[in-house]
């Protein structure tokens, strides 16, 4: 999700946090736990933008 977004990513930082989100919940349906999809998905941005 965040590689498929990197332009935004790296245009707004962790500002891109909910719109990641979004998308990534709506990919799992609900299969995966929203704190741990979360973590992840900071984790990547972080790497992404610095």
């Amino acid at each position: 999700i965040v590689r498929e977004n990197l332009n935004v990513v790296k245009a707004k930082g962790m500002g891109a946090m909910g719109m990641l989100m979004g998308r990534a919940m709506a990919k799992l349906r609900g299969k995966a736990d929203g704190k741990l999809v979360s973590q992840l998905v900071r984790k990547k941005i972080q790497e992404f933008s610095s």
